[in-house]
């Protein structure tokens, strides 16, 4: 039977299960010709969920081969007038951007070649010549670039370098915050899978026990990294709690990136200094950024009353009921009450929130059908749970940024009018896809409580006749 340390790969898959099995696996060994049929069937398949994505999310723009191959990223996106494509691109990239990633790191150790060139395959531009020097590099049959020392790291290591790396996290969060203004990609990507690379290559010595327990501290440093901006006062518990599932998730690529690394095969001092050296360096790079696209939110409901009757409580509306949704008890602002100060365009609206007034110049007055307005001023979006009274999260106020808004209201026959309520707003934080899906949710959830309540009242004036 072949010796389960064998670092050799000496036929092809036999069948697409045993390419997958390859692909999704962190230790299984890859060769030259097994690497090089990896890429011959990745890179189409990528090329079209690519362009599929972008294809939908670019309105029906169509992506050329060239341009796709291009490895100016900005560019690209800049030439086809599509950059709210970049987002969901990055998200569908993930598992592509891993597989190639493992099989690079498992070519190295096969090649007898240092574990953190594989890491390059990440860096556009050079990762082509990575690849190139990885498809033609002979295997090594007796690999001297694996670990002498294959015995288990004890506790106290791992430990240690599991709250390294949550140190690691809240140095990353207070730069780039707090020293760039960014909630980019290299915080919520190359933050979380450097603090999993570092764990996964410190708690590992050749041991095949060791990849739970690498996933299990990475997950812990994860938890601390939380629990440190908790209590440092830099974010509130809702923030965290919905940042976890995308910053957990890429820890965990890193920590089984950083296993394959440690178990197969040794990293100089050199090398492992420019791993931690490349996150201020992506850090910096983020600080040239373009306006984030805008978004739209629209909700919509039917009363049974006419246009007239509705009009005067969407231009304000008194005190509204107490809150009964839970996103409002997590404390997500919320509406309380709406007046306005004069008539017609040029009036100011100010809808009261449980933080703060927003102050609404009125654009557009077309009584009783379209009522639109200007955000001046906006409240925070929310309190945030916190063991303090006043938290600093920049977020709060800077990356979520209410633009405009309108009230359109559409006669539907026998006295009924469908009322529809839009905002446009712009949300920087990185991924868009991902933070944009939560700040749709919860202004659709504001929309609905004034507008179930314009409802109601309209329907009791009509039944009141």
């Amino acid at each position: 039977m072949e010796n389960q340390n064998n670092y050799r790969f000496n036929s092809l898959p036999t069948n697409i299960k045993d390419l997958l099995r390859l692909w999704v696996t962190s230790t299984a060994p890859v060769d030259r010709r097994t690497y090089l049929l990896s890429a011959l069937v990745l890179i189409p398949i990528r090329f079209l969920v690519d362009s599929a994505v972008f294809y939908v999310f670019s309105g029906g723009h169509l992506w050329s081969l060239l341009d796709y191959m291009s490895p100016f990223v900005g560019y690209r996106f800049s030439e086809s007038g599509a950059k709210e494509t970049f987002g969901p691109l990055i998200i569908t990239s993930i598992p592509f951007l891993w597989i190639a990633t493992s099989l690079s790191i498992r070519r190295c150790i096969d090649a007898g070649r240092s574990a953190f060139l594989g890491l390059m395959i990440l860096v556009p531009i050079l990762n082509w010549f990575v690849f190139a020097t990885l498809a033609t590099l002979e295997g090594v049959e007796n690999n001297t670039s694996r670990p002498t020392d294959t015995s288990p790291v004890g506790w106290p290591l791992s430990l240690a370098a599991t709250l390294l790396a949550a140190f690691l996290g809240v140095g990353a969060m207070v730069v780039s915050v707090f020293h760039f203004g960014s909630y980019g990609s290299a915080l919520f990507l190359g933050t979380p899978f450097l603090q999993g690379l570092f764990v996964g290559y410190a708690t590992t010595r050749g041991d095949d026990d060791s990849l739970g327990r690498a996933v299990v501290l990475t997950h812990l440093a994860v938890l601390m990294t939380g629990a440190m901006m908790l209590s440092f006062a830099l974010e509130g518990l809702v923030c965290l709690l919905m940042a976890y599932p995308i910053w957990g998730g890429c820890a965990v690529l890193g920590s089984l990136a950083g296993y394959s690394i440690g178990r197969g095969g040794q990293v100089g001092s050199l090398e492992k200094a420019a791993i931690l050296l490349t996150l201020p360096a992506l850090l910096g790079a983020e600080t040239h950024r373009t306006d984030p696209p805008q978004r739209e939110v629209i909700s919509v409901v039917e009363i049974d009353a006419p246009p007239e009757v509705v009009w005067p409580l969407v231009v304000g509306f008194t005190e509204l009921p107490p809150i009964s949704e839970w996103e409002f008890r997590l404390g997500i602002a919320h509406p309380i009450r709406a007046r306005i100060e004069g008539h017609g365009v040029g009036a100011v609206r100010y809808c009261e929130f449980s933080t703060g007034p927003f102050v609404e110049p009125i654009t557009h007055w077309e009584e009783p059908y379209r009522l639109a307005f200007d955000v001046l001023q906006q409240p925070e979006p929310m309190h945030e749970w916190s063991p303090y009274k006043n938290i600093d999260a920049p977020h709060l106020l800077n990356t979520m940024r209410s633009q405009r808004g309108e009230f359109r209201l559409i006669p539907i026959g026998e006295g009924r009018t469908r009322l529809e309520g839009s905002t446009w707003y712009e949300i920087e934080m990185f991924p868009q896809p991902y933070w944009g899906g939560y700040s749709d949710a919860l202004v659709h959830t504001i929309h609905n409580r004034v507008l179930r309540n314009i409802k109601l009242r309209a329907e009791q004036q009509i039944a009141a006749l």
